[in-house]
């Protein structure tokens, strides 16, 4: 769900974006990732929730709309935009935090605001 979720929102809201140009779409995702396995989109066999977790990276996402949409005037971004945040679902897996939130938005900040990024083809980024 929390991919499809996304991928159904992005779909309605994009001939309002294509208007909308320049326009930006910046998906926040995941450096950990796997596929989707469309034979058992709702892992019924060997659920985790890490694989869950990973199957929800908008990384393919990103570059298939990026593809879609060049030319279009509408910027695609997908980054990861820090490790281990200091967030609950952190601390309840038992990790230390290596971020803070603040770092975190910054990085998605960075990708919405910066005239840097306005036009250049789809890209993904893991903030520092």
């Amino acid at each position: 769900m929390n991919y499809l979720a996304g991928f159904l929102l992005t779909s309605l809201l994009l001939p309002l974006v294509k208007k909308s140009t320049p326009a930006r779409i910046v998906n926040v995702s995941s450096a950990g990732q796997q596929p989707i396995d469309f034979g058992d989109v709702m892992l019924t066999r060997g659920y985790s929730g890490t694989r869950a977790y990973a199957r929800a990276s908008w990384l393919r996402f990103t570059m298939d709309l990026a593809a879609a949409l060049e030319g279009t005037g509408v910027t695609v971004t997908c980054l990861h935009p820090a490790t281990y945040v200091d967030t609950t679902m952190v601390w309840r897996a038992g990790v230390t935090p290596l971020s803070t939130v603040e770092e975190g938005a910054q990085a998605v900040l960075n990708l919405a605001t910066s005239p840097a990024v306005e036009g250049g083809p789809g890209s993904i980024s893991t903030a520092a």
